[in-house]
């Protein structure tokens, strides 16, 4: 007769628990890289997303309105507007033209200079909020992130948008072309005079050209499969855990933890990030745009794994054997037998289904969970708001699954459903956990 001894017993379920907690703890490790190289990869390595990502800039007014600035500066530095105004004038004045005409006309020649400049100034305004300018800020930011890739790849032979410093740029020539071919077509053609520098203006900055191309590399190998390595191993140590509800109760909450120090880090960095960028060289209120249009899916994802990790802990502390969840389960278990008896009397027995809900309702609350957080994610940036209707749209599953439910009966018209795995709303009992 094969029996294991008390002590293999002791041991095997040390092992588990140490193997467990292991396997746990690299997890919990794992998950703030895992997370990182995900966004990386999703933002910098596809060129796709990350063209999603920095087009709606353009439709930023801060943005729009710095972009602008800089495109009327080159224009002014190239062209000196009072000395061409000023020949027109000149050549009026010689005309011989009476005196006070001569000195009228004269007067003329400071509002000329303003006008002019005035016009430039809204023709860049106007060029920047038009469908042209989403374009070629769209062109651009391809064009960037090809080369930019290059840069990060060690290819020598790339035309560099990053410079060795770390600054991604936008570059201006096609905005000032674009600039000049509407003020020739007002009938100025002097503009046609104006060349066409290379200069640019800054967008992006990092300190680091090296850590950009450590992350990068580490995001195109980890990027698509750390996540899920994280994932399985924090799923396995729940498995072999000895006691599987208050393993998933503590790495859940840790996790929570985790992700929300990751939210705060990434909002204290967004501040110095606008601290270092501005006033130059970047305004405060376009490195402000920047920074939350390029971390606007992190911190979404963030949040709702810090809500995920709340929800799955405050479940399992519900389903657990303290004194004030047995006490609200005890509570909210004899509301709805009474319910349920009250609706078979009334002629509302749900008969096999409901045997067929109850049998399955931990696949079904399991099952509306993740719909749940599935839904947020792609409805993401995730709000409070949306975090709100989630726990509602739980709540509404959660009841509905215990008024339609009808536990098998027993000897004696007892149920056999036993006390402690009866379901409180929206929690699952502590075997469904495990």
């Amino acid at each position: 007769m094969n029996e294991t001894s008390p002590a293999a017993g002791r041991s095997t379920s040390r092992l588990r628990a140490v193997v467990s907690a292991l396997m746990i703890v690299v997890a919990l490790i794992l998950a703030p890289v895992a997370s990182v190289g995900t966004w990386v990869r999703l933002q910098l390595v596809d060129s796709d997303q990350f063209v999603a990502t920095f087009a709606p800039l353009a439709d930023d007014p801060a943005v729009q309105n710095f972009v602008a600035d800089q495109i009327t500066d080159q224009i002014n530095q190239q062209v000196d507007f009072e000395q061409i105004i000023g020949q027109a004038f000149d050549g009026i004045s010689e005309s011989g033209l009476p005196p006070r005409a001569a000195a009228a006309i004269s007067s003329l020649r400071g509002p000329a200079v303003a006008g002019i400049q005035s016009l430039v100034a809204s023709t860049a305004q106007r060029l920047v909020a038009s469908d042209q300018f989403a374009d070629l800020w769209a062109q651009s930011l391809r064009v960037t992130h090809r080369q930019a890739t290059a840069l990060l790849k060690d290819q020598p032979d790339a035309a560099l948008a990053l410079s060795d410093s770390g600054t991604l740029s936008l570059q201006l020539a096609p905005l000032v072309d674009a600039v000049k071919q509407r003020l020739s077509a007002r009938g100025l053609d002097f503009v046609n005079r104006i060349p066409v520098t290379n200069r640019s203006v800054t967008i992006l900055h990092s300190d680091s050209l090296g850590l950009a191309r450590v992350s990068y590399r580490v995001a195109v190998i980890g990027g698509l499969w750390l996540s899920w390595v994280a994932v399985g191993l924090l799923v396995g140590g729940i498995l072999i855990a000895n006691r599987r509800r208050r393993a998933t109760v503590g790495s859940s909450l840790a996790a929570a933890v985790i992700f929300a120090l990751m939210s705060i880090g990434v909002w204290i960095g967004g501040n110095v990030f606008v601290f270092s960028m501005s006033p130059n060289p970047l305004p405060s209120a376009v490195a402000h745009a920047i920074f939350d249009q390029v971390t606007a899916m992190m911190a979404s994802t963030l949040r709702a794994l810090t809500f995920l990790g709340l929800l799955i802990a405050v479940v399992g502390w519900f389903a657990g054997p303290a004194r004030p969840a047995r006490a609200v389960r005890s509570v909210l278990d004899s509301g709805f037998t009474g319910l349920r008896g009250a609706l078979d009397r009334a002629g509302g027995d749900t008969r096999g289904f409901g045997r067929a809900v109850d049998k399955y309702r931990a696949v079904i609350y399991w099952i509306a969970l993740a719909l749940g957080m599935a839904a947020m994610f792609a409805a993401r940036p995730v709000t409070f708001t949306a975090m709100a209707w989630l726990v509602v749209a739980l709540v509404v599953v959660a009841v509905g699954v215990e008024v339609v439910r009808r536990p098998e009966v027993g000897e004696g018209g007892v149920t056999s459903e036993p006390p402690e795995t009866s379901l409180p709303a929206a929690t699952p009992s502590p075997t469904d956990l495990g």
